[in-house]
């Protein structure tokens, strides 16, 4: 009886402090990429290609993950992977504002960061690029939130990326 309230009180405690600062580790269905997310933010349909698609539409904050195999693209390296991708959604927005690109390092890799503000479908979003360059992948990471709740969600999305894991 003794060991079973503590086992209790130590799960307790154990889960209390997982909790206690809001965050969960994600994981795509291959279990091959994770990122520590808000636990409000829930699984959402967002791109259909997506490996990882979250976010809290309460919040405004969303974050998609798209896998590019090294295998399937001859002759791509990190910055090419960074512009084409970067391009597509560019092509897709009004009245761009483009900060970047930065280099940075995500998780012990190479990568690369546009911050892009615009108009798409008449609604004003800010999204962060990221393209984080792995021994086998180009993954491509993209957070964005409504321009007006930008500012709240701009350390959180940050964080998001951060996080990313690829595990083997």
């Amino acid at each position: 009886m003794k060991k079973t309230i503590l086992l209790f009180f130590i799960i307790t405690i154990f889960s209390k402090a997982q909790s206690e600062n809001g965050m969960a580790v994600y994981y795509s269905a291959d279990n091959k990429h994770q990122f520590t997310i808000p636990e409000t933010w829930t699984e959402l349909d967002l791109n259909e290609n997506a490996d990882i698609q979250v976010g809290s539409e309460q919040d405004e904050a969303y974050m998609i993950l798209l896998v590019d195999s090294k295998d399937d693209l001859f002759g791509w390296n990190l910055q090419k992977h960074s512009y084409s991708t970067f391009a597509n959604i560019l092509s897709g927005l009004y009245f761009p504002k483009i900060e970047g690109p930065t280099e940075l390092t995500v998780a012990g890799n190479k990568a690369i960061k546009f911050k892009l503000e615009g108009t798409s479908e008449d609604i004003n979003i800010v999204y962060f690029h990221v393209v984080i360059e792995t021994e086998t992948n180009f993954n491509q990471v993209l957070a964005w939130s409504l321009k007006s709740k930008f500012k709240q969600n701009e350390k959180l999305l940050m964080d998001v990326i951060n996080s990313f894991v690829e595990n083997d």
